[in-house]
Order: structure tokens, then sequence, then C-alpha cells
């Protein structure tokens, strides 16, 4: 399963032409913290139009079929498909006598349908092993009413709105792309187990970052992307591409994109995801290490930890991939500075002063002429070590405003967006 989620930009330059319209609006420079008004994203400085795709802070599944294969995507039957009376899979009512409320998968080619509607309850507890029968009429798995095989696993259903039903302790409800899909409207989720993406995530399969949880499977890594909108959520999902590391371009070719405008969250390897561009005046998405941040400022009188914390620090010795460890390459920066959105609002979660990304200062731009453009003018991101707590004159960055510091230390966060509006990305499962 390729996870469908959001996808944190940093402001690049060079994507886009010269402002013509007003500051923040579509055409115009952006804002000098490299954002714009609603609904757009900053491009090579410029406001651009985002992508007509629907978002959703959720999972993507492609539910094997009896013969265990996946489909890549799965939507609501077309006219052309087959049609049953509305149910609803959250109270389910709707259905006869013996029937539950559920997903059927219609047919593979030219491509792939599915739709909500009534089958004939089953037999397969929660948690129990699952699979679905033929497409067409016979499309419905064989798990119990108020559950449906994911991942070959009868999941609990649940209401992704945060109504009944609601999933235990441990768990979480994912909406998954094409699943209890109407009309581009996911009417239910499923109870997904939670994961630790610092010890369930074997950063590289062998030696001292190998995986110490037991959540996730083998072939599974502990998946996730900071969120400014609900707590930001870690799940497990199966790995596609063991050998796509830190710096590694997130491409069709390689297995990470499903084209050149939308990337797979589990792309990469366990404990990488596909967080930003690769660089400034780049539209190429890449592969990003997930790190344990420890504070770093000017003046700190106790240990500075740049690039992170060993065993998951920013290490070409402990990871997969390239990692830049000169004294300004990558740094890890702390994922709450990835949960802060354009109005200034922070959506803490359990892992916003734990985990941390590789991020390469190098790689990025800052309005450091404070002309309220970012530009290829501008120069990199300043490193950790050189920030300080307070800002010693106005509009000089601070240690917090390149999350260098856990919330604590920083006190008052930064009142905007580090990055841009996130593009839609999907995932699938194997």
């Amino acid at each position: 399963m390729r996870l469908l989620a959001s996808v944190l930009v940093l402001a690049c330059a060079g994507c886009g032409g010269h402002g013509q319209g007003n500051k923040g609006e579509l055409g115009g420079h952006c804002y000098p913290n490299g954002t714009c008004n609603v609904t757009l994203f900053c491009g090579g400085g410029i406001c651009l139009a985002l992508p007509d795709a629907r978002l959703l802070d959720a999972q993507v599944d492609e539910s094997p079929d009896a013969q265990g294969t996946a489909s890549d995507s799965r939507i609501d039957a077309s006219p052309d498909g087959p049609t049953t009376p509305q149910c609803s899979v959250l109270t389910q009512t709707g259905c006869m006598t013996g029937e539950k409320c559920s997903w059927f998968h219609d047919t593979e080619l030219p491509t792939p349908l599915g739709h909500v509607g009534c089958a004939p309850n089953g037999t397969a507890a929660v948690d129990a092993g699952c699979a679905f029968g033929a497409d067409g009429p016979q499309g419905y798995d064989n798990c119990v009413k108020g559950s449906v095989c994911v991942n070959g696993r009868c999941a609990q259903i649940c209401d992704g709105n945060g109504g009944n039903p609601t999933c235990g302790t441990n768990t979480t409800c994912g909406l998954y792309a094409d699943l209890f899909d109407r009309g581009g409207t996911n009417v239910a989720g499923v109870c997904d187990p939670t994961c630790d993406p610092l010890a369930d995530n074997d950063f590289d399969g062998s030696g001292p970052s190998i995986k110490t949880g037991s959540v996730c499977t083998a072939g599974q890594g502990c998946y996730g992307l900071p969120s400014a909108s609900s707590p930001t959520r870690w799940t497990c999902l199966g790995e596609f591409n063991n050998s796509l590391g830190n710096g590694s371009s997130c491409t069709t070719a390689a297995g990470c994109a499903p084209d050149s405008t939308h990337v797979y969250l589990n792309g990469c390897a366990q404990g990488y995801v596909p967080l930003i561009v690769e660089s400034f005046g780049s539209s190429q998405f890449e592969c990003v290490a997930i790190c344990k941040p420890g504070n770093t400022y000017l003046g700190n009188p106790g240990t500075e930890y740049p690039r992170g914390q060993s065993p998951h620090h920013c290490s070409n010795a402990e990871g997969v991939g390239v990692f830049d460890e000169s004294s300004n390459g990558d740094q890890c920066m702390y994922s709450w500075r990835f949960e802060i959105d354009a109005t200034g609002h922070f959506e803490r979660s359990p892992t916003s002063d734990i985990v941390g990304f590789c991020i390469n200062h190098q790689n990025y731009r800052w309005d450091s002429n404070n002309d309220g453009v970012i530009d290829s003018q501008d120069a990199p991101l300043p490193s950790c070590a050189s920030l300080p707590l307070s800002a010693p004159s106005p509009g000089a960055p601070t240690a917090a405003d390149m999350g260098c510091v856990d919330t604590l230390t920083a006190g008052n966060l930064p009142t905007y967006q580090f990055g841009q509006p996130r593009p839609q990305t999907s995932s699938r499962e194997k």
C-alpha cells in the first residue's frame, strides 16, 4: 500500500516566472516567509495554483483480491458499473438480515472500480486473515460485519470525522483513498495500529539502526508526515524500495511516485519519507531521513546535536542514501516546525519534540536580504549552531525559526508556516 498523505514543500525558486500580481496572490511574489494566500503555493518565489486534487491526511489502500494481487486504485462505480442500494458502513444499516454494508471490488480493467453495497456477512473476525472474492458480484470480503479486509487482515471500520464507531487504544482511524469512496468522498475508514517512527523502522537494514520495535513487520516501515491540521500520526505500511534513502529522488521510474506531480508516502525505504523538494529551484521530491533531534543553538551550554542523536542522526554511517555531514549540511529539524500552518496554528502531536527530519540547509533559502521575495539572491538556511534563541535584530532568524530546538526551549513559537501547502500523494500495498 502506498499511503495517501500530504507532502510539505519548502519555498523553491526557478519553478515559475516573474511575479505579475500582488504579493501573495496568483502570479504575484510570495510573502517573505515563503507562503501565499489560501489555495496557492509558493514556487520559484511566485504564487502558483495548487493541483486540482483531493487532499487526505490519510492512508490509501488497494486491498488484495482472492488471488493476492493488488490494484492501483479503486473508485466509486462508473455509470456503466454495477449499482446497489445505498447503505451505511458506519451504522451498518440499509441491508437485509445476514448481510453487511461493505466494499466491493468491481473490475480491474480498463480502470479498477469499486462501490459500497450490501454483501453476505463474513466469518473472519477483526485481525484475522481475509481475502476478497473475484471482482464483480462476488467482489466482497469474508470479514464480519463492521470490519473490512485491508492488507490481508480484517480491520475495524471507523468514522474518520471522529464520530462513531471509534478506534481503541494504540490505533487510529485511517481514511483510505478509494476504500469506501462515494463520489470522491471517503464515507468511512479503518482502525490502523500506530507505531514509533524511531523504533519501528530499520534505517539501514543492519547494524546500529536496526529496528528495535515490534509493531511493524519485517516488510513494513512506520510511515507518516507532519500535519498542521490534525495530530501527526504514524502507521505501518509495506516497504517498496529499500534502496531509496536520504537524498534519493522520488520518481515514477524508481517506483516512488505514480506520476510527476504525486508521490507515494511509502515509496521510500523505511525510515525515510518524501517530505520536500530536493533543492531550491527544483520541483522534484526526494526521500528524507527521519532523525532524533536535539537542541542546537548559539550559546547552548549543553551538548549540541545539529545532525541529531545517535543512532538516529543524519549520518552516512547509520543510514541509506547520501548525507551532507558538513557544518551546515543535513540538520535534524524538529517535526513541530512542520506542524504550524499559514495562520500560525500549531497542531501539537506526540512526536512534535521527539521526531525530526534531515534537512540539508545548503539546499534551501530564506529571505536574507529582507526584500520580501525568496529567490536566488538569498542565502541558504543558516546552521543551527549559528542561531540564537532570541533575534538580535528585527527580521533576524532564530533557532526556533529553523526548528533547531524543542518547543520548550523555543519559548514563543514562530507564527508562520515553514513550508508550503502540500500536494496530494497516494499509496499502495504489496
